[in-house]
């Protein structure tokens, strides 16, 4: 008989520690759970911030660019000599790829939500590539360098794929 009171008692405490212990864990996956929700907010709330920043900053950037983009287009149909002419085409290719850069920029969230379309399409290589060299040349020049692209011959005139990030590569590692 003593010995069934001792494991009686002995089962008690253990009950009584295993509901002790019990109670701290739920206690702490609450907590868990409140940080967890907390961060979440945090996350969404500067998500939401940096959505809206990138958004003004591409408007602040928009406006100027358009000033930019109609003078170089009234300039183009001006008296231009080749020279001015090849430095104005230059310009409008530049300032519609930046455009394409700041409409990336908007997708961003596109990107973060895996929802990134790439573009299939059809374009002509050789062109993309004598973009390049014009953006190119200049910087080139004001180096006192010397920039020349020299395309193998047997390469293929039309590709298809997502040009603009493909110009966009070539011209980070040029």
């Amino acid at each position: 008989l003593s010995l069934i009171e001792q494991h009686d008692t002995a089962l008690k405490k253990h009950s009584h520690e295993l509901e002790w212990l019990a109670a701290e864990r739920t206690q702490d996956l609450e907590d868990s759970l409140v940080e967890t929700k907390n961060a979440k907010e945090a996350a969404e709330k500067s998500n939401r911030a940096k959505s809206e920043f990138l958004a003004s900053m591409s408007q602040e950037i928009s406006t100027p660019l358009n000033g930019i983009l109609s003078i170089a287009e009234l300039l183009s149909f001006s008296q231009l000599n080749s020279e001015q002419r090849k430095d104005v085409n230059t310009i409008l290719d530049c300032v519609n790829r930046l455009r394409s850069i700041i409409n990336e920029i908007l997708d961003f969230s596109k990107i973060e939500a895996g929802k990134l379309i790439i573009d299939e399409s059809s374009f002509r290589f050789d062109r993309m590539m004598n973009r390049i060299n014009a953006m190119m040349e200049p910087q080139a020049s004001k180096k006192q360098q010397k920039f020349e692209l020299i395309l193998a011959p047997n390469l293929p005139i039309r590709l298809i794929g997502d040009s603009l990030r493909l110009e966009q590569i070539l011209v980070n590692l040029m």
